[in-house]
């Protein structure tokens, strides 16, 4: 009886699947990393990585001062992974405390940078580097404290000339350029309204982002910086959401293919109200065309609350994560594939929550390493080595 309930519920979950064109590919998920608290709880951030094959990352809290951790994953020759904190955040009483959820950034010598939205001198947030010893440990200090109690909502970015680009709320996006002297020189460079996602850089060094309001119909906009020549930036909106099939509401960062195109992620609106993908192509005479590959629905059985940042693989496949929805309600692994028609299918990689162990709510983007295998991060589950109902989180591999 138990083993005919078990085909049962299996067969619905095939069929739900099946309906919405979500069929899981075989694809390999596991763990490579527990969180047990004290090297961090709830790593929210996106993987990045070095020549090595290293990955780097945040976990907004836990670590020996219960405010968050930098971490390292270096893999082993004979398997497996080690794991090394480089930083407790919260070490000194002006220390950068609970790191934003989203990723670091390498400069070009190899020191790291990230944002906070707590700590500083007043505890309202910080810019914050981390630099190599020499002696294999790691060196973090604050470049930037921010004033008021504003937080930040974004990772920074560098432009061509080693100046970061950041953004706080309301919509405000800063500029930090580095002095002779080693400070940094605060600026704000332009105000959108709602919340500004990570900006993206292409080879000509201008910059792309998403806002999450505003725009000619208050649904976001993408919009793209470009230098002009005196130091200066000139702001130009790709498009405007209208909140209808073209979605509302952008998050996240958006990706740039080998061919100029860009592709980001609504959490709201399209076909179904639920958050599409999309594609915003250059028309040749100085303006951009938007199109929505991807309407998710509201069943949720291909996933809900996409977190934008997608990778894009070298036969042209697109991947990213939800934190909601699929058949356990806690997220997907997803591909996009094009069809010979210029349509775009869904396919649910992996299903988040089947069981806690495999951890559960990705709100991060995803990382390849060099054979293409994707690497990400779960806020919550695990082995519950921690001693947390919800466990501390993961780092996980998916084997497509």
């Amino acid at each position: 009886m138990q083993n005919d309930s078990f085909s049962f519920r299996l067969t619905a979950v095939i069929a739900i699947l099946v309906l919405f064109g979500a069929v899981s590919q075989a694809a390999t998920e596991r763990v490579i990393h527990n969180f047990d608290g004290s090297d961090g709880n709830a790593p929210w951030s996106t993987l990045i990585s070095d020549a090595a094959g290293n990955f780097y990352g945040t976990a907004d809290w836990g670590g020996v001062y219960s405010k968050g951790t930098a971490f390292e994953l270096m893999p082993r020759a004979g398997g497996g992974w080690t794991e090394k904190v480089l930083h407790n955040f919260g070490l000194y009483p002006t220390d950068a405390t609970f790191p934003m959820p989203d990723h670091l950034t390498f400069d070009a010598a190899g020191n790291l940078y990230g944002t906070s939205y707590g700590g500083g001198t007043l505890g309202y947030g910080a810019v914050f580097e981390l630099m190599p010893n020499g002696s294999g440990g790691w060196t973090e200090k604050v470049i930037h404290d921010f004033p008021f109690n504003t937080g930040v909502t974004s990772a920074v970015t560098f432009d061509n000339a080693g100046n970061l680009y950041g953004s706080i709320p309301g919509g405000i996006l800063f500029k930090l350029t580095p002095n002779e002297s080693g400070t940094w020189t605060y600026e704000t460079v332009h105000t959108f309204v709602g919340d500004v996602g990570s900006l993206m850089r292409d080879p000509a060094g201008n910059l792309y982002g998403v806002a999450g309001g505003g725009g000619s119909y208050g649904h976001g906009i993408v919009f793209e910086l470009i230098p002009n020549g005196s130091g200066g930036l000139t702001v130009k909106t790709l498009h405007n959401f209208g909140c209808g099939n073209d979605g509302g509401y952008p998050t996240g960062s958006l990706t740039l293919d080998a061919a100029g195109n860009l592709y980001g992620a609504t959490c709201l609106c399209g076909r179904y109200g639920m958050g599409t993908v999309f594609e915003a192509t250059p028309d040749g005479y100085g303006g951009w065309t938007e199109k929505v590959l991807h309407n998710f629905d509201w069943f949720g059985a291909g996933g809900l609350g996409p977190n934008g940042g997608l990778l894009i693989d070298a036969a042209g496949n697109m991947y990213g994560t939800t934190s909601g929805g699929g058949v356990y309600s806690h997220g997907v692994l997803y591909k996009l594939t094009r069809g010979q028609n210029g349509t775009w299918s869904e396919t649910v990689v992996h299903l988040f929550g089947l069981y806690d162990t495999d951890g559960i709510t990705p709100r991060a983007s995803l990382t390849f390493d060099s054979q293409g295998n994707l690497y990400g991060t779960t806020v919550w589950g695990g082995d519950h080595s921690c001693g947390q109902g919800s466990a501390c989180g993961t780092v996980f591999e998916v084997i497509p």
